[in-house]
């Protein structure tokens, strides 16, 4: 992450975007040590349900969205299509869930009782879901890039990253490697889906990613 450029300039300018990394982080390395058999279950549940919950009070239901299209995807690419062939965690799934859920309602609920529509419309509907779908109104604005945006800028992030790339190969190799890098495939390629899906695009969202690449 050192040698990261996207990494580097954002930690340097303080945005809120590294304490969401941070988070998300933090809950994705959670599911991978229990899908991994490294911890259980039920104490991946928590951690990963503190974590995320931490992530949408950051920045927003983004940090429930991003760990569930990640956690999907890895889902997807191991059973090859079949969701229902995974492995049942719906217990620790649910416990999960439930943390990311109670923890933003700390702070959305008192917001929403003392801010009302004004609170409504600047924090959640303005900030998460009309600026993504370019419709920025009120404080929002408006970020429309070229299809290829985040494709170049996630490319010159990497660069100085490109001398170590002859020790992919090895790990690319090791049997053992696999479940890593099936899941950190599936952090880098379904997270990047979904931000290019959003209309408004930055170069510091791909933020996020960078631990995975």
């Amino acid at each position: 992450l050192a040698s990261n450029l996207l990494f580097l300039f954002s930690a340097r300018e303080a945005m809120v975007d590294m304490t969401f990394t941070c988070f998300v982080t933090a809950g994705l390395a959670a599911y991978a040590a229990a899908r991994t058999g490294r911890w259980t279950p039920w104490r991946a549940a928590g951690i990963c349900g503190v974590a995320f919950g931490l992530a949408v009070l950051a920045k927003g239901p983004l940090g429930l969205a991003l760990p569930l299209v990640v956690v999907g995807g890895d889902l997807l690419v191991e059973t090859r299509g079949r969701l229902l062939r995974a492995r049942p965690y719906g217990g620790p799934a649910a416990v999960a869930l439930a943390l990311a859920l109670i923890l933003p309602y700390t702070w959305y609920v008192p917001g929403l009782l003392h801010g009302g529509r004004e609170f409504l419309e600047t924090c959640l509907l303005s900030e998460n879901f009309r600026m993504p779908i370019g419709h920025a109104e009120g404080i929002g604005v408006s970020h429309h890039k070229p299809l290829l945006y985040y494709a170049g800028r996630q490319l010159a992030a990497l660069l100085p990253s490109l001398i170590l790339l002859p020790s992919l190969a090895p790990w690319g190799r090791d049997a053992a490697s696999a479940p890593a890098r099936r899941f950190l495939a599936a952090w880098a390629a379904f997270g990047f889906l979904l931000f290019q899906i959003a209309a408004n695009k930055r170069s510091y969202y791909l933020v996020p990613l960078q631990p995975a690449f």
